[in-house]
């Protein structure tokens, strides 16, 4: 039973796992720029420095999660839209850093570098949850394969067989009568009473 569920649920126990470790190396760059910014070229301006922050921990996110995270997944749609969509939903997830810098340092009068920090950990934070949940849905939404929807028709109904399997059961009374014709007459049509 646990492998069966480990099995159900590998593939995103692997994209959570490498998500994860996209958003640690991430967390790091992101820290990293804002407090280098933070005490020299955007000195006592927090919401500047973790802007620049963001997006150069936003860039760095891209090319990893792309490559590494959901490399596996073709995405239904061409990279230009793909890095569009991307884009904008990390422009929400920077909105939500944003807020938490903000709401910590301007409305809460928290105005040291400890409690600029803790916001924008707490921003890093929902900003991330959001991040993962919307990539999988809108960047990288796993595209069904043929393949993987012929074996789920078939464990649905292990009678069906070959391409069968995938159409509906309103089509076995014709696969039952077209096995049983001479394959040169034409098919015979039955009306069904409603």
């Amino acid at each position: 039973m646990v492998h069966a569920l480990y099995e159900r649920s590998r593939m995103l126990i692997h994209e959570v796992t490498k998500f994860g470790l996209v958003g640690l190396l991430n967390v790091f760059v992101n820290m990293g720029v804002f407090n280098l910014t933070i005490h020299t070229v955007f000195e006592r301006q927090p919401v500047r420095a973790s802007a620049l922050a963001t997006v150069v921990a936003t860039i760095s996110a891209y090319l990893l999660n792309k490559y590494w995270t959901f490399s596996h997944r073709e995405g239904n749609h061409g990279i230009g839209r793909e890095t569009v969509l991307f884009f904008v939903l990390n422009g929400v997830g920077f909105l939500i850093e944003q807020v938490a810098v903000t709401l910590t340092w301007y409305v809460l009068g928290l105005k040291t570098g400890l409690w600029a920090n803790a916001g924008k950990f707490l921003g890093i934070a929902l900003g991330t949850a959001f991040r993962f949940w919307s990539y999988r849905k809108w960047v990288w939404a796993e595209v069904a394969e043929a393949g993987e929807a012929t074996r789920v028709a078939a464990e649905a109904d292990p009678e069906r067989e070959g391409v069968f399997a995938e159409m509906p059961s309103a089509f076995e009374e014709l696969k039952d009568a077209s096995s049983a014709q001479d394959p040169c007459a034409p098919p015979e049509v039955s009306s069904r009473a409603s």
